[in-house]
């Protein structure tokens, strides 16, 4: 273990970037279902709820913002595109938790969060703007894990950074 997991601020870093992992593996697992290939093999899809809220929201969202190039991307891009993109979100937050949890490449699971949140923050706000709130905590914690290095105490990038240094020529 090296000098900087014993830091309180570095453990507590860690603390949080564990518990938003988890929160990531939740959400996705709130999106995702178990479809029996063959009647037998377990796979994990995109649930159909989701494929349909998704682009209902993005929808929503595009009636009250019209113009803007936000709302050609809205509306040139993602809408006809919903389900895939629903996808892709799950997927990505399925990753993105997987890696904080680990500690394995946070930088870039950091900066998936950031993009998901800013997405998930696009499609929550067509309702009310206070529903962004928790998409911006999200993305001020990914910041957190970006800036401070996250992964080094308690996580897979520390220890492959270790083990690294430890080699032998």
């Amino acid at each position: 273990m090296t000098r900087t997991a014993t830091l309180p601020p570095a453990r507590a870093l860690a603390f949080l970037r564990i518990v938003t992992g988890a929160g990531l593996l939740l959400a996705a697992y709130g999106k995702l279902t178990i479809f029996r290939f063959g009647g037998t093999l377990p796979l994990p899809v995109v649930a159909l709820h989701w494929q349909l809220e998704l682009p209902a929201r993005l929808a929503s969202w595009l009636a009250q913002h019209p113009a803007g190039v936000l709302a050609a991307i809205v509306r040139d891009v993602l809408l006809p595109h919903g389900p895939l993109v629903a996808g892709i979100i799950a997927w990505l937050q399925v990753l993105a938790g997987l890696l904080l949890l680990l500690g394995l490449r946070t930088r870039l699971a950091a900066v998936l969060t950031i993009l998901l949140s800013t997405a998930l923050a696009l499609a929550a706000g067509y309702r009310d703007p206070q529903n962004v709130r928790p998409y911006l905590m999200l993305a001020a914690l990914a910041i957190a894990f970006l800036i401070g290095g996250a992964g080094d105490s308690y996580g897979m990038d520390g220890w492959r950074r270790e083990r690294s240094r430890n080699r032998d020529f």
